[in-house]
C-alpha cells in the first residue's frame, strides 16, 4: 500500500462505517451529517498518526537485501566455529579420522570388529 493512501483508507472505511451505523438505526440526517464530520476529524488525525508510525517503521526496517547478508554472514560465521571445533578435536590425536567420542553407537560396533 501506498504511504499517501493510508489516511484516506482509514477515514474513508472509519466514515463508510458510520454512514452504514446511522442508516440501520434510522438517525436523523442532521445527526447524521453531524457524526459523520466528527467521525472524519478524528479519523483524519488517527490515519496521520498511523501514517507516521508506518513511515518510521519502514526506514528503520532494513533492506531485505541487507537482511540477506546478515543472514549469509551468520552462517559463514557459525561454519567456521563449527570447523574450529572439529580443528580442536583432532588436534590432540593429530589425525583427521574422527575419535570415538564423535562415532555413533554403529560405527563403535563397526569398528571393534
Amino acid at each position: 500500500m501506498k504511504k499517501e493512501w493510508i489516511q484516506a483508507f482509514i477515514t474513508l472505511l472509519a466514515a463508510a462505517i458510520t454512514m452504514v451505523f446511522c442508516f440501520i438505526n434510522q438517525y436523523d440526517t442532521l445527526f447524521s451529517l453531524k457524526r459523520l464530520l466528527i467521525v472524519i476529524i478524528v479519523f483524519m488525525i488517527i490515519g496521520s498518526f498511523a501514517k507516521k508510525a508506518y513511515i518510521k517503521i519502514e526506514e528503520s526496517t532494513p533492506p531485505p537485501e541487507d537482511m540477506d547478508k546478515k543472514k549469509e554472514q551468520k552462517e559463514d560465521d557459525d561454519a567456521e566455529e563449527d570447523m574450529e571445533g572439529i580443528d580442536e578435536n583432532n588436534s590432540d590425536t593429530g589425525e583427521n579420522e574422527p575419535t570415538a567420542e564423535m562415532l555413533t553407537d554403529e560405527d563403535n560396533k563397526v569398528s571393534q570388529e
